[in-house]
């Protein structure tokens, strides 16, 4: 018996190592671009997760990216390294404790042309798991990252008070600054972040972005941008990929966009339609109430033609109980109102058939997963019969939408998309709740909001002034439009009496802005769609071929992809074009493109550094 427990363990051991040695050994290709997550085996147990929300984005942004561990990092002595990957990240969690030999690494491969990015705790432990007096990326960093030994707070809880000057950099979206520049969001108000306290050791003033501030008064840089060599380094406080995993795509977005878009400027492909930002309006049309407020919205022009929203409706004939008469009544006397909305755009699923009834009831969990998946199947069924076709967006009565089960639901109903009152202020996605991605195939939509208030009514109530709520629109469809992204913008039908100026200013504003073609307005599920083909886009860039090649099953119309100012086209086939715009090349790819694969001949150019 003994010698068969020990046979076991033998066992036990080897499939161990077997996995270790599998991620330790991890390569690349010698010529295929591509961004670096670092990290360490003997951090992966419980971080992961971390892993996986960064190739997530970095998908999602349309960058090839590759995990590698520390151990084969330090082992490639490969020529041109810092060309074939211009961009090595040591994310937060999974590289708490690293080969102390990574210190001269990244300072050899700064100097060469690289670019660093040192999130939150990385460097900051032994292999044996005890807090370093001085963080491995010290010098680079020009900050000590743990200060444990010192403070035994060194890891809190704080602010992030963002630089107005670096309000644009980081793409800091409008109304998602409080007071004091401190970043917010809907409902909260000013969020409460863990930060890591470090100690400023020469860090200029003007490389700082955001400074990380806790109630006792403490300060110390959140978000850094240096030059170091030939190369750029950034640092945040933040633990990023946590916050990923934990429903708060925002940092770890506006931050890698920043980092590999701006400062390093790597080849990535658009991930809108035609590069262009898009904008959604998201109506809740929740009760009877709107048997008045829909009429108002055609006839006053709050809804056009050409600008196609998102209609979410709660279908049913009750809104706070069975029996009050007070819901929408969609198949009865709502109908009408449906069909007069089809023109305007797509009529999506609003909850499950009576509106405070449905949340209330989710809310406080008197229904179950089988009960959320049977009223919202009623509220799709009842919307195909007035519509002829089968709901595929959803949004959440009240915003309440429990994670990871009301997905689950939507995935087995068809759904697409829904709006998503989590990841506030960012682009849709595939988001992430309790560590790991809740459906590979639903895209959240995160609501925009002016600080804690989203709709036109929560505005309203809060006072806030007409003047306010139509500049914060404008700059919404700005926003859009410089970032090349989507933003939704949600409201009830009728909330808009409150502001009726301010709203039809901007849909004058964003018609205005489609019609020269620097905004799509489309229904939700149109972007979703993009999005899900989007993620089957590939692309390598063979620097020894000077050869991309982009490869989508589905087809590459509409593709757009990026190149730095340093790499040019040569050649390109019919249906191909390229445009520039001083920052990037351009490679379109025609709404007729029909072929699944193409390739991208190009040369490069020296480029000179500049600051952030």
């Amino acid at each position: 018996m003994k010698k068969r427990y020990a046979t076991i363990a033998i066992i036990a051991i080897v499939v161990s190592l077997f996995f270790i040695a599998a991620n330790t050994m991890l390569t690349v290709s010698s010529d295929n671009f591509s961004v670096l997550i670092v990290f360490n085996p003997e951090n992966l147990g419980k971080y992961s997760y971390v892993l996986d929300a960064y190739e997530s984005v970095l998908q999602e942004e349309g960058v090839p990216v590759t995990r590698m561990s520390a151990v084969t990092l330090l082992s490639l002595s490969e020529k041109n390294f810092e060309k074939l990957h211009p961009a090595v990240i040591f994310a937060d969690g999974v590289n708490q404790s690293l080969p102390m030999d990574i210190r001269e690494w990244a300072k050899s491969y700064l100097e060469k042309g690289g670019n660093v990015a040192v999130i939150s705790d990385a460097g900051t432990k032994d292999h044996k798991g005890s807090f370093l007096e001085e963080g491995v990326f010290r010098e680079i960093l020009s900050l000590n990252n743990i200060t444990y030994k010192e403070n035994k707070k060194s890891f809190t809880y704080g602010y992030l008070q963002i630089e107005k000057n670096s309000m644009d950099f980081l793409d800091i979206p409008p109304g998602k600054t409080l007071g004091r520049n401190l970043l917010g969001a809907y409902s909260y108000g000013k969020l409460k972040y863990p930060i890591a306290r470090v100690k400023n050791e020469g860090v200029r003033k003007s490389d700082v972005c955001a400074w990380a501030v806790t109630k006792s008064g403490f300060k110390s840089p959140g978000i850094v941008f240096k030059n170091y060599g030939k190369g750029k380094v950034m640092y945040t406080c933040l633990p990023l990929g946590y916050l990923k995993a934990n429903a708060d795509d925002f940092p770890l977005r506006k931050l890698l966009r920043a980092f590999l878009f701006k400062a390093v400027k790597i080849p990535h492909l658009l991930n809108t339609p035609e590069g262009k930002g898009g904008l959604v309006v998201n109506w809740h049309i929740d009760s009877s109430i709107d048997w008045k407020s829909i009429p108002y919205l055609i006839q006053n022009g709050d809804i056009r033609k050409d600008v196609k929203c998102s209609f979410h409706i709660t279908a049913g004939d009750f809104r706070d109980a069975p029996g009050d008469r007070l819901g929408f009544d969609a198949h009865g006397k709502g109908r009408e109102f449906v069909l007069n909305l089809l023109e305007y755009g797509v009529v999506g699923s609003h909850g499950g058939w009576g509106h405070n009834w449905f949340a209330e009831n989710v809310q406080k969990k008197v229904f179950s997963e089988k009960d959320i998946y049977k009223y919202i199947r009623k509220n799709n069924d009842c919307l195909e019969l007035v519509t002829g076709y089968r709901p595929r967006e959803y949004s959440a009565p009240n915003g309440v939408h429990p994670q990871p089960v009301t997905t689950r639901v939507l995935e087995k109903l068809g759904f697409t998309c829904y709006y998503y009152t989590g990841d506030n202020g960012s682009s849709p996605n595939r988001t992430f709740i309790d560590e790991r991605v809740i459906s590979k195939s639903i895209i959240a939509f995160p609501i925009s909001s002016l600080g804690k208030y989203a709709s036109l009514g929560d505005m309203h109530k809060m006072n806030v002034s007409e003047q306010k709520v139509s500049s914060w629109l404008k700059s919404i469809i700005d926003y859009a439009v410089k970032t090349r992204s989507v933003k939704l913008v949600y409201s009830h039908p009728y909330d808009i009496g409150n502001y009726p100026n301010a709203f039809k200013e901007f849909m004058d504003y964003a018609e205005s802005a489609q019609q020269n073609g620097l905004l799509k307005i489309q229904p939700m599920s149109y972007f979703a769609d993009f999005t899900r083909r989007f993620l089957k886009t590939k692309f390598t860039c063979d620097t020894s071929k000077r050869k991309i090649t982009l490869t989508n099953p589905q087809g590459l119309s509409d593709t757009i992809l990026a190149l730095p100012g340093n790499m040019t086209t040569g050649h390109l086939q019919e249906g191909i074009s390229a445009s520039s715009d001083g920052n990037y090349n351009y490679v379109i790819f025609s709404g007729d493109f029909k072929k699944t694969k193409a390739s991208i001949p190009f040369s490069n150019k020296r480029q000179k550094v500049t600051g952030h």
